[in-house]
């Protein structure tokens, strides 16, 4: 749980940053909450490696099966490498996706976007340091909202 400046309190994923060492509570909407209770917070696949595998089976299944252009630059040359889009997602990317519509419906806040990532950035850092997480809160909830609409406090069904 992660403590707001008037006192409430809304639940937070603790997601350690390995590149900078800095820890990010990361508020989480009320659809997360209820997928979270449902698998007592118990998710398969806890290591990178064989979570990106499962979300590539997922995604193949799914029929994500567009080319992808996922070039190389090497020596100020790009090679082409053409793939299904299932072969190429990853977390990676839907961390990236994530931290783009929390910058893009907090009208291009770039601190709830670095929260979310963790990346270290001089002005962000000096601004927030202090308690980051605690004070972009209701700003990262009210993104989630607005990016989850009618999904964000629903139940899913299972």
């Amino acid at each position: 749980m992660l403590q707001l400046e008037d006192g409430r309190q809304v639940p937070a994923l603790l997601h350690v940053q390995g590149k900078t060492g800095l820890d990010a509570a990361v508020p989480l909407p009320p659809i997360a909450v209820h997928i979270g209770e449902r698998w007592g917070w118990k998710f398969p696949a806890r290591r990178e490696q064989e979570r990106n595998e499962w979300i590539k089976q997922v995604a193949r299944g799914a029929g994500l099966t567009r080319e992808w252009d996922d070039r190389l630059i090497s020596g100020g040359k790009v090679k082409h490498n053409w793939r299904p889009l299932w072969q190429v997602i990853s977390s990676h990317t839907a961390r990236h996706t994530a931290a783009t519509l929390l910058k893009q419906v907090s009208k291009n806040n770039k601190a709830l976007a670095k929260l979310v990532l963790g990346h270290a950035e001089e002005d962000v850092t000096d601004r927030y340091a202090k308690d980051k997480a605690r004070l972009l809160a209701p700003a990262v909830l009210d993104a989630w909202k607005e990016i989850l609409g009618p999904w964000y406090d629903s139940t899913p069904g299972y």
